[in-house]
């Protein structure tokens, strides 16, 4: 799986999962894209910080 297809992912990606806080108190969510044969899953953690939004990649799923 290569960078462009994450990004692919958080740029177009369905929302699979709702978003959710978790106990740090950011949004989490898990978005997915079908591309080359393969579904990405991405899990994201979206943090405030200040008066700017972050996103955070926490895990990459490969889904045949």
């Amino acid at each position: 799986m290569s960078r462009r297809q994450v990004d692919l992912c958080l740029k177009t990606g369905d929302l699979v999962e709702e978003p959710r806080v978790d106990a740090h108190g950011h949004i989490r969510c898990v978005l997915e894209r079908f591309g080359a044969g393969l579904a990405v899953r991405v899990h994201v953690a979206l943090m405030k910080h200040e008066e700017s939004w972050g996103i955070v990649v926490i895990e990459v799923e490969n889904r045949l």
